[in-house]
């Protein structure tokens, strides 16, 4: 009887145990679980954001940005259509104010007329723009900070883009937003309109 009462205290202290361990390995998995799922959360957080469609699309607007003028711009000079055609590039887009702190809104206004001088105005916007785009998709993760990487834009003009502590200026431009996915490359937000 003694050896049938200490078998069962010894088969109880061991169900015990067996217990205490299978619920501290479900509540282990469930906390591993919910940290994974966390730092995807994260992760997912601070993705680039992604546009289902072309670049010039992605210029109709972004959250918090407005792009107004640029869209303007881009339909005048015909540069949306040739943008859209192109596989791979990258957009440096000015926000409206970046624009209205070059020119006022009368010189686009009169940039943007049908009037005598428009085939002057609008080669002289193309130009401008084309500045503004440079060849294949870049990328923030690509750029070594403290190191400039310079690319060319589509009429062929060195554009330097420097990484530094965090921050990408792009010549006399801060990049606002970056990463800006799109169906046909990458689009940067810039806070000024890139000059010549």
């Amino acid at each position: 009887m003694d050896s049938f009462i200490k078998t069962m205290k010894n088969f109880n202290l061991i169900s015990f145990f067996s217990v205490g361990f299978l619920l501290f390995s479900i509540l282990s998995q469930a906390a591993v679980l919910k940290s994974r799922d966390s730092i995807e959360g994260e992760h997912r957080s601070n993705a680039s954001t992604v546009v289902e469609h072309s670049i010039t699309s992605a210029a109709k607007g972004s959250p918090g940005q407005s792009f107004v003028i640029l869209d303007a711009v881009l339909e005048a000079t015909k540069l949306n259509a040739t943008l859209d055609n192109l596989e791979s590039f990258t957009l440096l887009a000015p926000t409206d104010k970046a624009f209205l702190d070059l020119f006022t809104q009368e010189e686009l206004d009169e940039l943007l007329a049908d009037d005598a001088d428009k085939d002057d105005d609008l080669n002289a916007l193309t130009t401008l723009l084309m500045h503004h785009v440079v060849e294949n998709k870049i990328m923030s993760n690509g750029l070594i900070d403290g190191l400039t990487l310079t690319v060319s834009d589509l009429i062929g003009n060195d554009v330097d883009i420097f990484l530094y502590s965090g921050v990408i200026t792009v010549s006399n431009a801060r990049v606002v937003e970056a990463d800006i996915l799109t169906s046909n490359g990458a689009m940067h937000v810039v806070d000024a309109v890139l000059v010549l």
